[in-house]
């Protein structure tokens, strides 16, 4: 035997093909000479009579995986797109479970036994494609581990042409587009996925997931920039797209729909929908379980922390966070333990546990400074900045805020971060500037759709307002406030916005009022006017308290709600009868609040369109074709709506004839006639009987109607002429026709 075969031999068995090329040329360059060819051929000769493979260092998982991945793209029979995504989910599942996942120092380690497997299988299977598979589970090790620039790099590698690696392709950009938003490389992140939208399009048959995983990559793109509303519908455009055709309740690909669920978790949380983010973050947790995925959970605990906290739990926020230190307590998971202490200070400070909280930001600045994460070690700033604020050192918060103006700036989190100096300044009493940082939080919260971050920086902006001494301005900031709050759902915070605000004296609110709405000088000349006409308005203000009282209740208690339990829906009159009344200032006894026509109106027209919705037909008498009258449009338009759809109902009346008749012109009226006609309506005779629905729905002569279907219709017409219109509404039971007189509108 040569003298250097043994050293080809223990090349073999100690690494891989390269390291064993290397030696030999090594020793033939330095001994050998001609000799070189010989020897390598009774080495691979010796290598092949034992065994089938090199012995390799590489985990057995990984290389198998390797080994199956490439024969399901590059073998005799390809699998096709959802196969292969289904085969490159199980290496995801190796970076998230045990023994990989379960360290930041395994999945290093597993990055590169990913490389170091790829290149036993090339040489193995004279398949050197399989770079290419090792590249890509290199990625996911890399990202998983927070290496995002690395894990970028990686996935960049994975460009085939080959049609059977289209979709590994495809896979890989989303990825490489994924790992560049989460280290905020926006502007870089949009080429590799404008590719992968192209990729996914020349494929002929995409399949389910790699559509799913291209929204996903989008959704999370979309919310690393801050679009949390077009997020959601990237989302919601894919919603089981890691669901199993056949199984539809059970996801095929486990853990990329634990990723789909957390990331729609922390959407809804930022759109202030609590309750529906807590549920889908234990979604999302329950199948981090199932995929053995120890980092995935801890990340869950926290996120279901920051939940409570924002809801005012604090004990279960605790809890979440005991949780995920139990989970990380014996990992190098630096990041996620600095959260942990970050979450936890947060907490303890809102509590006013001030020196406690104190020694948490301290754990959390030490570990965040372990990492290579430039975000987490600006969030664990703000927060030390938070915590100066509630010790009134305004100027030491300032100085740690200012060093970091610049990183904030172009990220999703500015926001925060103007609010949070906005905050300063005013310790500062540097109100100016706090006014404009606060502006400029409030429209990029509304930009957006941030609500409950705008609610609680309008309430700051109205507060700041409000002790310069401007309460007109600082009474519509907090009508914003609460305006917006509405949309949120309550958390502990914006709760305490409500108590301020209500607290609020309604004497000190009267005069901002009158000064926003400039209307001093009118309400006190209609205050005169109705002192005025007191006989007047007391007599319509008793009318309306019959009809309201009378008619409201018991058509709600009587007629909906019968003693049998059995409730019906609200008729159309109902709604329109509330729309009213939330529409016009009735409680005052100004029962025309509505500005006067300035327009006449045509009331043949409106007769005729009031008959069609109504679905009615109805002919007009020659002269009332082109009647006019100064009246108010809407009120008188749902007058004919509901008296002819009142009419349909109770009667059965389908077919109308209607007639306008001047009245006298010093009175300037008008008398609108409807007829009914054919087929005659029974029961017509009791008609002003139904227009009190109190005393229709005591008599049962009059119950029987509205067991046929009548549905009120009429006493709101009834109503709206009376107190709206100013008019009369008579009926001609001889000649079945109801009279409307209404009084014009002076010119």
């Amino acid at each position: 035997m040569p003298a250097f075969q043994p050293v080809a031999k223990a090349a073999l068995n100690a690494g891989s093909a390269d390291r064993i090329a290397a030696r030999l040329w090594a020793v033939e360059t330095s001994k050998a000479g001609s000799r070189f060819s010989s020897v390598l051929n009774c080495v691979l000769d010796e290598s092949n009579m034992g065994k089938s493979a090199p012995e390799t260092s590489v985990p057995d998982d990984i290389l198998a995986w390797v080994r199956r991945i490439t024969e399901h793209v590059w073998g005799p029979q390809p699998l096709d797109a959802d196969g292969i995504m289904q085969a490159i989910h199980g290496a995801y599942l190796l970076v998230c479970g045990a023994p990989h996942g379960h360290s930041i120092a395994g999945l290093r380690a597993a990055a590169g036994h990913f490389t170091e497997a790829a290149a036993v299988v090339a040489a193995e299977k004279r398949q050197p494609q399989a770079r290419i598979v090792g590249s890509l589970g290199k990625g996911l090790a890399l990202l998983r581990a927070g290496d995002f620039t690395a894990a970028a790099n990686a996935f960049a590698e994975v460009r085939s042409s080959q049609p059977a690696a289209q979709v590994l392709t495809a896979a890989a950009l989303c990825w490489q587009a994924n790992a560049q938003s989460l280290a905020r490389k926006h502007r870089a992140a949009q080429a590799p996925l404008r590719t992968a939208r192209a990729a996914l399009k020349r494929l002929n048959q995409p399949g389910r997931y790699l559509p799913g995983l291209l929204a996903l990559t989008e959704a999370l793109f979309e919310y690393e920039s801050g679009h949390f509303a077009a997020a959601q519908a990237r989302l919601d455009a894919q919603p089981r797209a890691f669901y199993s055709r056949y199984q539809p309740d059970l996801p095929d690909l486990r853990g990329f729909e634990a990723e789909a669920l957390l990331l729609r978790g922390k959407v809804l949380r930022d759109l202030a929908r609590y309750e529906q983010a807590l549920l889908t973050v234990e979604r999302a947790q329950s199948q981090r379980r199932r995929c053995g995925d120890l980092l995935g959970e801890a990340w869950g605990c926290l996120e279901k922390a920051r939940l409570y906290r924002f809801s005012g739990d604090y004990d279960r926020a605790h809890n979440e966070l005991d949780t995920a230190a139990l989970l990380t307590a014996e990992t190098d998971f630096s990041a996620c333990q600095a959260r942990i202490h970050d979450q936890r200070g947060d907490l303890l400070r809102l509590q006013n546990k001030i020196a406690e909280a104190d020694r948490e930001y301290t754990q959390a600045e030490r570990l965040a400074e372990a990492t290579a994460d430039p975000l987490l070690r600006a969030h664990v700033v703000n927060s030390r900045a938070r915590l100066l604020e509630e010790q009134g050192r305004f100027k030491d918060a300032w100085r740690l805020l200012r060093g970091r103006q610049r990183f904030w700036r172009g990220k999703k989190e500015h926001p925060k971060q103007l609010y949070l100096m906005a905050s300063q300044h005013l310790g500062l009493e540097n109100a100016e500037r706090a006014e404009t940082l606060l502006k400029q939080a409030c429209a990029a919260f509304h930009r957006l759709g941030m609500r409950a971050h705008e609610a609680l920086a309008l309430n700051r902006l109205a507060g700041l307002y409000a002790d310069r001494g401007r309460a007109a301005r600082a009474c519509e900031c907090w009508s914003a406030a609460l305006r917006v709050a509405d949309d949120v759902e309550t958390t502990a915070i914006l709760a305490r916005l409500r108590d301020a605000v209500n607290r609020l004296s309604a004497m000190q609110l009267l005069p901002v009022v009158a000064e926003l709405t400039g209307e001093l000088k009118t309400v006190r000349a209609a205050t005169r006017r109705r002192e005025a006409a007191e006989a007047q308005v007391q007599e319509r203000r008793l009318f309306e308290r019959h009809l309201i009282g009378h008619w409201f209740a018991a058509i709600v208690h009587r007629h909906h709600w019968p003693p049998d339990g059995s409730a019906l829906p609200m008729p159309a009159f109902m709604e329109e009868f509330a729309f009213l009344l939330d529409t016009y200032d009735w409680h005052l006894g100004d029962f025309a609040r509505a500005p006067a026509p300035s327009t006449e109106v045509n009331l043949g027209p409106m007769i005729t369109e009031a008959a069609a919705k109504a679905g009615c037909a109805i002919s007009l008498a020659r002269r009332s074709r082109d009647a006019t009258i100064r009246v108010h449009q809407g009120f008188l338009e749902l007058v004919l709506h509901c008296l002819l759809r009142g009419a349909r109902t109770a009667f059965g009346t389908t077919t109308f004839r209607a007639d306008i008749r001047r009245g006298t012109s010093a009175t300037r009226r008008r008398v609108v006639a409807i007829r009914l006609v054919d087929p005659a309506p029974v029961g017509f005779e009791r008609i002003e009987g139904l227009v009190s629905l109190d005393h229709a729905l005591d008599n049962s002569e009059y119950r029987r109607f509205f067991e046929r279907g009548y549905t009120g219709d009429l006493s709101l017409a009834f109503f709206v002429v009376r107190v709206a219109l100013w008019g009369a509404m008579r009926y001609d039971l001889v000649n079945r026709i109801v009279l409307i007189d209404i009084p014009e509108y002076p010119s």
